[in-house]
């Protein structure tokens, strides 16, 4: 009698988890995370460089948070704002860079700026 009520709490548990998972053909599948990134980033303007040949840079397999820039005209500030990701293998053209507290930022013609190398 006991084995028999052990194995009807089993049933009557299994029976409830089961109805709450989607075993159906037309659920959602579960999306991968993307990475995450600051919303906004707001540094010290230091140099900027623009050069008068775009130099090419191809990304790899990773993706780099890509960001929109505000320079301050009245003070030597910029802030960067978060706008999505880059593709991976994918080559773009830099056009600009930005140097901020010792972080580098390149500007990706057409798409936004990226976190660059530090100097």
């Amino acid at each position: 009698m006991k084995k028999f009520l052990n194995q009807l709490v089993l049933i009557t548990i299994t029976l409830s988890l089961s109805s709450l998972l989607p075993f159906s053909a037309n659920a959602k599948p579960i999306t991968s995370v993307k990475p995450t990134a600051s919303d906004t980033i707001t540094m010290k303007l230091s140099k900027r460089t623009t050069y008068a040949k775009p130099k090419r840079y191809h990304i790899g397999d990773s993706h780099f948070a890509l960001y929109k820039a505000h320079v301050f005209d009245h003070a030597s500030k910029v802030t960067f704002s978060l706008i999505g990701f880059t593709k991976a293998n994918t080559t773009y053209k830099l056009t600009k860079r930005i140097n901020t507290q010792g972080v580098n930022w390149n500007y990706l013609k057409g798409h936004g700026w990226i976190l660059g190398e530090k100097d």
